[in-house]
């Protein structure tokens, strides 16, 4: 509740002003342990990324959501991020869309807000690569002494789409999605967002599993 107040009570930067967002990765996630472990340390990376943005930028830092139910970190943590020079918190209740779609760039370690930055047509960097960077709309950061240098890239990049290459890649990343998932018939309680749970439920959830690991693994 203390962390709830703080974020809410954070005034709005101007979304009309340029700007670099930076969504936080909820921890503990397959984004940041498994994938982008190097950056389980969020306040070094929103201050690398504060170091290589351009300097007419200013960067924008919402916190997950997910956080406050589970991992919540202390206001400490947020009051050292306000204190970095060009680094505006944003409230937590701010549509994390609406910050994307105001934004010069985005910049993920990896995730859904980087699929957003790109149905939207914003520049992305990525810290990892993801499942949807070999769309080509997004810049890949291998090496963190080049984040200054991706990023230029990724804005250029963006530049040079055209509307019918673009409709094209996505058909083939829904394609590939579509031909390759595994159905889910109760994800509220999979994924434990529901607590309370019927034997049924728990039945489904069990067999959806089972069915995607024997499809997964060819068994």
């Amino acid at each position: 509740k203390k962390i709830l107040k703080y974020l809410t009570s954070i005034n709005c930067p101007d979304l009309k002003k340029k700007y670099v967002y930076f969504p936080l990765q909820l921890i503990p996630k397959t984004s940041t342990l498994l994938m982008g472990n190097d950056f389980m340390n969020q306040g070094f990376l929103v201050e690398l990324i504060s170091k290589n943005i351009p300097s007419d930028c200013k960067l924008y830092v919402k916190e997950h959501p997910a956080m406050l139910f589970s991992h919540s970190k202390k206001v400490e943590f947020y009051k050292r991020l306000k204190l970095l020079p060009n680094v505006e918190l944003v409230p937590i209740n701010i549509e994390g869309t609406k910050l994307i779609k105001n934004s010069d760039l985005v910049v993920v370690v990896d995730g859904s807000s980087g699929l957003e930055a790109i149905l939207m047509g914003k520049p992305l960097v990525t810290m990892k690569y993801f499942i949807y960077s070999f769309l080509g709309f997004s810049e890949t950061n291998n090496n963190i002494n080049n984040l200054h240098q991706d990023i230029k890239n990724a804005i250029k990049k963006n530049k040079g789409i055209s509307k019918k290459v673009f409709e094209n890649k996505i058909k083939r990343l829904i394609s590939s999605i579509v031909n390759t998932c595994h159905i889910l018939r109760k994800q509220d309680i999979f994924y434990f967002n529901e607590k309370n749970a019927s034997l049924i439920d728990q039945k489904i959830c069990s067999e959806d599993l089972a069915n995607g690991i024997i499809k997964e693994l060819n068994i």
